[in-house]
């Protein structure tokens, strides 16, 4: 990431690391394996900013852009769909107590800068906040949350998986190439032949997360 050892965000991304070998460690070795991050600029900074073909948008948003959901009186569930760099997860756990979140990433580089921008150690430990991981989107279909947080602009860069997310269980998958126009073109024609499409990275993800 571009920072040293002693670096603040280097030792808070250890530290949740560590938090989620507790409770989970299939998931820490995942968030750990080779991942390109040259879709990210500035990714050390404190407001990188994401490629989106020759353009490239702001990761940063202020907690009133997340459009979090009112603190409720009895507990409830919470999914965050895209997490970003974690500014609105984070202020959703601190700002309702009773809350259980479950909160997807599909890509396991925004998930490490997360990571090293938020502390939640104590939230992963307690298992008031749950990760998933790229395809662990799967684990989504069929279930009912009370609230749903989608991050202001990966909501839109994830409009796929969310509609894959939607799909009911049985509904056959294809996976899709990164890229844009024809491969939009495709995909919009895939889910209008009622089969669900996901984003397949080959470029970026190690061979055992495209595997998986």
């Amino acid at each position: 990431m571009g920072a040293s050892s002693n670096s603040p965000g280097l030792r808070r991304l250890l530290q949740n690391l560590a938090a989620i070998d507790d409770v989970n460690p299939a998931l820490g070795q995942r968030i750990r394996m080779p991942v390109g991050d040259d879709h990210v600029i500035g990714s050390s900074n404190a407001r990188p900013r994401l490629k989106l073909g020759r353009d490239s948008r702001e990761l940063f948003f202020p907690v009133l852009d997340h459009n979090l959901p009112k603190p409720q009186e009895d507990a409830h569930q919470v999914l965050v769909f895209g997490i970003g760099l974690g500014e609105g997860l984070a202020a959703l756990l601190q700002r309702d107590p009773r809350s259980h979140v479950t909160a997807w990433e599909r890509d396991p580089w925004m998930l490490r800068l997360a990571l090293s921008r938020q502390d939640l150690r104590q939230e992963i430990r307690s298992d008031r906040v749950r990760f998933l991981l790229g395809p662990d989107v799967i684990e989504i279909r069929g279930r009912e949350f009370d609230s749903v947080v989608q991050h202001p602009l990966l909501g839109g860069v994830y409009a796929r998986e969310w509609a894959f997310a939607q799909a009911p269980e049985n509904t056959p998958c294809i996976l899709i190439c990164e890229g844009e126009l024809f491969v939009n073109d495709l995909d919009e024609a895939f889910r209008e032949q009622g089969w669900a499409t996901y984003t397949w990275e080959v470029s970026r993800l190690a061979p055992e997360e495209l595997s998986l």
